[in-house]
């Protein structure tokens, strides 16, 4: 990047008080960069092809777009175990989603290629007795915002003529909404099933009380829960502008800035295409 360009860019990221690093930007941090958490957040972070401002960074560290916000919150459920938190996410939507009784693996990425559809989330999970693949699809919006063009349509999201999807017979579609639109959301949709609706405040809700119930005996419980309290401390520093001395993992001061990234503006990022969302 040129001098002009980097100088153009940090006047967008002061102007729209972005972050200058995507470690900043969310609480719950990935232990290890070979880790798949860190895979599916870089997809984010590092992409460069949906800008919508001018010499601007990815839609990651604006928080005034909802790629920031899917991923940034959406990753704190790495904190809790899948066959909790999935029941209850599909018990608080509305329509409530199917369910099975015991989920032993999940995984889930931002900003899938599904056909010609970009879904916002992807969540794969698999119960453990029948070890059959579940599959949600969500469809993110901003705060305020309505759905749009073949956002109105599940199928057009579960019904992609992809080989992947068509493994999997149980797909459903989550939208995730503000609170103020919920209703006239509610009323766009033109499928009458394979869906539900949340809103942020209700993931939210959920969030603060699946942390409430955290069984801390869990080993691996124990050491996500670590590495999001660091990440917390780091975060709080970071949105005052301040750069803690220690930061919450060893890799992260090998991290670039925003504007010291290798991949050129108008490049096709294909790691969207990459089919990462399935379990093995």
């Amino acid at each position: 990047m040129s001098g002009r360009q980097s100088k153009a860019l940090q006047k967008v990221l002061t102007e729209n008080n972005c972050f200058n690093y995507w470690w900043a930007a969310l609480p719950m941090i990935p232990d290890e960069k070979k880790s798949p958490s860190y895979k599916r957040l870089r997809r984010v972070w590092n992409d460069n092809t949906d800008t919508r401002t001018k010499d601007g960074p990815p839609l990651f560290f604006n928080p005034k777009y909802e790629t920031h916000l899917t991923a940034t919150l959406w990753e704190n459920f790495e904190l809790f175990d899948p066959k909790v938190w999935i029941p209850e996410l599909c018990k608080i939507a509305e329509p409530r989603l199917k369910c099975p009784k015991d989920i032993k693996d999940c995984y889930w990425v931002y900003e899938q290629g599904l056909g010609d559809r970009l879904a916002d989330v992807v969540i794969d999970f698999r119960d453990r007795n029948l070890k059959k693949e579940h599959l949600i699809v969500v469809e993110s919006k901003n705060l305020n915002k309505l759905l749009s063009g073949k956002d109105l349509k599940p199928s057009n999201y579960l019904d992609q003529p992809d080989p992947l999807l068509s493994e999997i017979t149980d797909r459903q579609m989550l939208y995730c909404v503000d609170e103020s639109v919920k209703k006239d959301v509610a009323e766009q949709i033109e499928e009458k099933e394979r869906y539900g609706i949340v809103t942020w405040q209700q993931l939210g809700g959920l969030q603060i009380r699946l942390a409430q119930k955290m069984n801390l005996k869990d080993t691996l419980r124990k050491d996500t829960l670590r590495s999001f309290v660091a990440g917390a401390i780091q975060f709080q520093f970071c949105i005052h502008n301040i750069r803690p001395s220690t930061l919450a993992a060893y890799y992260l001061n090998a991290e670039p800035m925003l504007w010291d990234r290798q991949q050129p503006k108008d490049e096709r990022n294909d790691e969207r295409e990459e089919q990462i969302w399935r379990l093995d």
